[in-house]
């Protein structure tokens, strides 16, 4: 007979549409050890709501040039001709 005396658990921030009746009120820590910006907290919101994964991280407050990443290698590469035309330094 095996008794567990002790347990821990992981949670998936992005499970959390599927499992939040569950799960009760988690507070999920803040990416990079920063506190997130109000355009951030609003998309973490709407994403908790949808099956659709929606995020948002500001890297560069000040930045003009907004990407959106969508998988696959494209955005890397977005990004990194926008580097080449020299206005990396606003990503």
């Amino acid at each position: 007979t095996v008794v567990p005396l002790d347990m821990a658990a992981k949670l998936d921030e992005t499970a959390g549409f599927l499992c939040a009746h569950r799960w009760g009120e988690v507070d999920w820590p803040p990416p990079f050890g920063r506190a997130a910006y109000p355009e951030e907290a609003l998309i973490r919101d709407m994403d908790g709501k949808t099956g659709a994964s929606l995020k948002l991280t500001i890297l560069n407050d000040k930045g003009r040039v907004w990407t959106m990443v969508a998988g696959g290698g494209a955005s890397v590469v977005y990004a990194d001709t926008v580097a080449d035309y020299g206005w990396g330094h606003e990503l």
